[in-house]
């Protein structure tokens, strides 16, 4: 369960020796993809997210590196699959 009733997130996939960990955006973050990293801000805008929606957005971490955008984007060492069942805390925009 995610804070703020945003909702649940699940994952498949590929168990790993380091714990999934759930945060959100303080800045600076950046996911490998294709072998090159990538801004939030970029994929942000990619998705349509508003930037006012964008800290609350949930992001996973395994051993400190971000894998997973919610279930919007996965990075290349991501192994998994990840499902969000929005709560009622996130809007519709």
């Amino acid at each position: 369960r995610l804070p703020s009733d945003l909702g649940v997130l699940s994952s498949t996939g590929d168990q790993f020796d380091k714990p999934l960990e759930v945060g959100f955006r303080c800045g600076g973050e950046r996911l490998l993809q294709g072998g090159m990293h990538r801004d939030l801000k970029t994929i942000f805008n990619t998705h349509d997210v508003p930037t006012w929606l964008r800290a609350r957005v949930p992001l996973l971490f395994r051993g400190g590196e971000l894998i997973a955008i919610a279930d919007m984007q996965l990075g290349d060492n991501a192994g998994i699959e990840i499902c969000w069942e929005r709560g009622h805390g996130w809007p519709d925009y």
